[in-house]
């Protein structure tokens, strides 16, 4: 009884609910109505397909896993996927979509979200399968502080470096620095000043505050003894002897 229905026709009969069959006549059962019919392709699901993978931040002991961050896979926009990372910061996916998506990563604020920079494609993958690792950054954590001579004076060019070794900046004008990083880890750091003319310093032990401004204070260099025994770095001793002119050990 369909013949001369057009394609459209039969595509709505199929997206009704039911349809019972009496008599060899087809009665639709319309209960909740029919659903408008999306001709839109959907994505199906890409067979065996996986995605693994691992998720880690740099730290100053090395990558360390993060236990608890939450890995999504985006479609267009919306989320198709989800996983959570273990105590080793791993994580797997499967049954995934069967067209190209994106991956996010987010740990509740403790770090800075990751959007990996291309789109996946299942159908690429090699045997069906990809891991890949991700590399999380902690929120910026700001060390400031200044260097200074003996007198007081700024010092200007000095390398500031902390340690263990994370971020390094160099002094300004007004002999201060400024370190921003989103490495640091709550734990113990030294910074490490080195100046040309001057003796390398190290200071005292601090924990800065991660993810905020922690001030490293004031940090005073000596510049290297020119001096010995009085006797000023190149300086001829004329006076006082019949062979005058000659140089004495401390000129050298």
């Amino acid at each position: 009884m369909f013949e001369g229905k057009s394609a459209k026709s039969l595509e709505i009969l199929r997206s009704c609910r039911s349809i019972h069959w009496t008599f060899g006549v087809a009665i639709l059962v319309l209960a909740g109505g029919c659903k408008n019919v999306d001709t839109a392709p959907s994505s199906g699901a890409a067979g065996n397909s996986m995605l693994g993978g691992e998720v880690v931040y740099q730290a100053a002991r090395g990558d360390q896993p993060i236990q608890g961050a939450t890995v999504e896979i985006l479609v267009r926009g919306k989320k198709a996927g989800e996983s959570t990372t273990d105590a080793d910061g791993r994580f797997r996916l499967s049954n995934l979509p069967g067209e190209p998506f994106h991956l996010r990563v987010a740990k509740g604020g403790d770090y800075e979200d990751y959007e990996h920079p291309e789109l996946l494609d299942p159908s690429a993958f090699a045997n069906g399968r990809r891991f890949i690792r991700v590399s999380m950054e902690g929120h910026v954590t700001t060390l400031v502080g200044k260097v200074v001579t003996a007198d007081g004076d700024p010092i200007v060019g000095a390398v500031i470096r902390t340690y263990p070794e994370t971020a390094q900046d160099v002094t300004k004008e007004d002999g201060t620095f400024e370190i921003r990083s989103g490495l640091f880890e709550s734990m113990q750091y030294r910074v490490h000043v080195t100046m040309s003319g001057f003796e390398p310093k190290l200071s005292d032990n601090f924990t800065p505050d991660v993810g905020k401004q922690s001030v490293v204070g004031e940090i005073l260099l000596t510049a290297f003894e020119l001096e010995k025994e009085g006797i000023g770095s190149g300086e001829l001793d004329i006076g006082g002897g019949d062979d005058p002119g000659v140089v004495t050990p401390g000129d050298q």
